[in-house]
């Protein structure tokens, strides 16, 4: 009560004296923050430097006697109100600075949860007092100053202190469920300064149904030498119970031989040949041996160590593998990795880094959710007028479905079966891919087996891809054309979208004004002033080159000469 007492009256109040009798309070006490006197006894000297320096004070006290008392009663087991003092000897704090003061300066639990959420995306104590500020729609409204939202913050780091180590990372049940869904190729990299102690951050990460970076767990270790990794990696596999087909990394050393050791089935999985991937390999020997011939390379130390270990990055040696083009390189580690330093940074403690990668796990599956609503709420318009079209729509996400789609335009105009044999009960579609051009880069083999209805092709776009057929397969099968008016289409698109987006500029115009406040267009109407130039801007554009000053007159030449090609002009 004298809490609220004191910041409607415009002042301070700090906690008294306490007396206890044998361990129980009895009196207590509640004083202006003006109570008290100076203890500054110090004695100047001239001769002496030092002592003719004070130290600034922002406070000081008046002996300000009003103050509130309260005793314990005996026979009521209460506190009852003692004594009560209400006059100041001071004058009392301004109405417009009443925010200033102490009492109105102590932050509320849910500003100090926004100081702690804005430091897990790098908002540090005063950019988010800043931000406070403006929602709050100025000053007056916001508990604390900067030097407040400071001292919070420092505290809670001083709060964690030795218990930082007591913090441990896990994958949690979602991460789980996402392995056991997209599991199939993963990648992991190590990237650095992410906490205060520089251990080493490693996430693994794979890829969803929507094309987008999904992470199945990560771990934090302190050097990076093969018995680390082996235990990361029979940490993550000792998790999840199951082990990927395919892992992706840089030519770490450790990291190499921590996957030859722990997951020795994916080794093997890799080096697994067959007839169709013999033409990929053979190519890629001749192509190798001509380019090293024809540039002087056989003595290049770092090409002749990459052909020793093809096997673990040229396609064409675990192309059947399924999904192992889903990723070709680790840049998905290398942006997952740059995602989570969004949210952390260097001087983080384990504690503070841990939360900062759930804010960013979080924001990943709402990227998903949304996703998800996306492919949901997203009815079927048909392009090509096929009902395999319509097919793949309810089969795949909208993210795949798009590309499916493209393929079947492609095999639709792009591909035709030069040639057709049956083989075991089996048919085979020779079909011809054409370039953009209508010239000849490839013939693919089709084979439809009409006992289970099932397609496959030798480009084995389905097994390593995205788990989508490919425009050869598509054109194999007969299908009726069926032309749409697509530019009727667009027309009639962006007529309703231009309709639905005045609609809504409308419908905002109100929240505008309200915001921004009424802007009347009545005869006095005042139109934006032009830009000015001042000192020092310079020139309206900088110096050209003699070069570019040749390309911008050749430019301008080709331009005019455009009505000479329909004169049969050169």
């Amino acid at each position: 009560m004298y809490y609220k007492y004191a910041e409607e009256s415009s002042f301070s109040v700090r906690k008294g004296r306490t007396k206890k009798w044998k361990g129980v309070v009895t009196h207590k006490y509640l004083r202006c923050n003006k109570y008290g006197t100076s203890q500054s006894k110090r004695s100047f000297d001239s001769l002496s430097e030092p002592s003719m320096y004070v130290r600034q004070k922002t406070f000081t006290v008046t002996d300000c006697k009003a103050h509130v008392g309260v005793s314990f009663c005996r026979e009521t087991c209460n506190f009852i109100l003692s004594k009560f003092v209400e006059d100041h000897n001071h004058c009392l704090v301004d109405t417009f600075k009443c925010d200033l003061t102490k009492i109105s300066r102590k932050l509320s639990f849910s500003t100090k949860k926004f100081i702690h959420q804005m430091s897990l995306n790098r908002v540090g104590p005063t950019v988010a007092h800043r931000l406070l500020v403006s929602i709050k729609g100025g000053h007056h409204n916001v508990r604390g100053t900067p030097v407040d939202f400071k001292n919070f913050y420092n505290g809670m780091r001083i709060f964690i202190g030795d218990r930082d180590s007591q913090s441990i990372f896990w994958a949690d049940e979602i991460s789980k469920l996402n392995y056991k869904a997209f599991g199939h190729v993963l990648a992991f990299d190590a990237t650095c300064q992410t906490n205060r102690y520089k251990m080493i951050f490693v996430p693994f990460t794979g890829v969803d149904h929507h094309k987008k970076c999904v992470t199945f767990g990560a771990a934090l270790i302190s050097i990076e030498t093969i018995d680390s990794y082996k235990w990361l990696l029979q940490s993550f596999l000792n998790f999840h119970g199951a082990q990927t087909k395919l892992v992706l990394s840089d030519q770490d050393p450790s990291m190499r031989q921590a996957i030859v050791q722990v997951s020795s089935d994916v080794i093997e999985n890799i080096n697994v040949r067959s007839r169709i991937l013999w033409f990929g390999i053979f190519w890629f020997t001749r192509q190798r041996v001509v380019v090293i011939e024809k540039f002087g390379l056989q003595d290049n130390e770092w090409l002749n160590d990459m052909f020793e270990i093809r096997d673990r990055w040229v396609p064409a040696y675990f192309r059947e593998i399924t999904f192992c083009c889903l990723m070709k390189t680790t840049s998905r580690c290398e942006s997952s990795n740059a995602a989570f330093k969004v949210n952390s940074t260097s001087t983080n403690t384990l504690v503070q880094f841990m939360l900062c990668m759930e804010s960013r796990l979080d924001g990943q599956r709402y990227s998903q959710r949304s996703c998800e609503y996306k492919t949901s709420s997203v009815s079927f318009k048909s392009t090509t007028g096929e009902e395999i079209e319509k097919h793949a729509f309810e089969l795949y996400t909208q993210t795949i479905f798009n590309d499916v789609r493209k393929e079947i335009m492609k095999g639709k105009y792009c591909c035709y079966v030069t040639n057709t044999e049956a083989v075991d009960a089996h048919v085979l579609y020779f079909v011809t891919h054409l370039d953009k051009r209508k010239d000849i880069t490839n013939v693919f083999l089709v084979n439809f087996d009409p006992a289970n209805n099932s397609v496959s092709c030798s480009c084995m776009g389905f097994t390593r891809g995205n788990g989508m057929f490919y425009q050869e397969v598509f054109s194999q099968f007969q299908i009726v054309l069926v032309w749409i008016p697509i530019l009727k289409v667009f027309y009639v698109l962006w007529f309703w979208r231009c309709f639905r987006n005045a609609d809504a500029v409308d419908d905002n115009e109100y929240v505008f004004e309200e915001i921004i406040g009424n802007v009347n267009e009545g005869d006095d109407f005042i139109e934006n002033p032009d830009a000015v130039r001042t000192k020092g801007c310079g020139k309206v554009r900088r110096v050209m080159g003699e070069s570019e000053k040749i390309v911008e007159k050749a430019g301008k030449v080709a331009s005019y000469g455009i009505p000479c090609i329909y004169q049969d002009h050169p």
